[in-house]
């Protein structure tokens, strides 16, 4: 698939604006409505568009995938990542505790801080928040 941002025409950021992404969604699958058009071949072009939009906006409103999508943009497989042993360790204690507050404390910053350094292009931040966030996400949704 190509970069959700492209096919939604929005510029890539970890700091979406969800009205502005849920109303781009919308207006697009508004005019991508396959009944809008009269041919059989407009209409699976229509299809075939409309289902390019429905992953894309899938993708950008995880924020997991999100972050995913922006680490592809700069050519970061995140299937090779690997986080550092502070914060490894660091999460580790927290769901050997079971402390679901701090998990989601740290989720939080880790989201935070990775707009941060998308914004600042600090590579190195935005892999290992990257990770801390698919870490704490899995551990938040078993828990929950």
């Amino acid at each position: 698939m190509n970069n959700p941002f492209t096919i939604l025409q929005l510029n890539p950021t970890y700091d979406i604006d969800e009205e502005g992404l849920e109303h781009q969604y919308q207006d697009m699958m508004h005019h991508m409505h396959p009944d809008k058009y009269n041919t059989k071949a407009e209409q699976d072009i229509a299809i075939i568009r409309s289902v390019e939009i429905n992953q894309a906006y899938a993708i950008l409103k995880d924020p997991i995938k999100r972050a995913a999508s922006l680490l592809a943009l700069k050519y970061v497989d995140t299937d090779q990542l690997q986080m550092s042993l502070e914060r490894l360790s660091h999460c580790l204690e927290i769901q050997e505790n079971n402390d679901i507050a701090a998990a989601q404390n740290m989720f939080n910053m880790a989201q935070e801080n990775f707009g941060k350094a998308w914004n600042a292009s600090n590579l190195d931040s935005l892999k290992e928040n990257f990770l801390v966030m698919k870490y704490l996400e899995r551990f938040l949704r078993n828990n929950s």
